[in-house]
């Protein structure tokens, strides 16, 4: 199944969307998709156009703030196209800031022409992912 079963859409997410919208005159809307280790997977298709393989794929998420007594990729899979690639990221930004760790990675060279899935379980407490982005080219 290629869909959010258990993950939750962030309810604040959706309430900044609304004040953005309300009191900013923004066009786009912050939705999260949220889950934690009894969540399961969550899984995202996307079509790639090129049939080369270079192309990259990459996602944003929050992560949690305390320390997870270890990195965030110790305690999760991310698989694309069936292959792990969660120790083989590329860290793009990262911002830490009073409890809350918000930060996009990037993976290259496993897309393929046609259609791509790239999933996300958390495996160990106390991870909990809330992605916010994903994005490929």
């Amino acid at each position: 199944n290629h869909s959010p079963l258990l993950w939750l859409q962030d309810a604040r997410s959706k309430s900044a969307s609304e004040d953005g919208h309300s009191k900013c005159s923004y066009k786009d809307a912050k939705k999260t998709v949220i889950g934690g280790v009894s969540d399961g997977w969550v899984f995202f298709k996307f079509v790639a156009e090129d049939d080369s393989k270079k192309g990259s794929v990459a996602f944003c998420a929050d992560f949690p703030g305390e320390d997870l007594g270890g990195k965030w990729e110790d305690k999760t899979l991310v698989l694309l196209n069936g292959e792990e690639i969660q120790g083989e990221l590329e860290r793009w930004v990262e911002v830490k800031t009073l409890g809350m760790h918000s930060a996009c990675y990037s993976h290259s060279g496993m897309l393929k022409k046609g259609e791509n899935v790239l999933g996300f379980r958390a495996m160990e407490e106390p991870m909990v992912l809330k992605m916010t982005h994903v994005l490929w080219q």
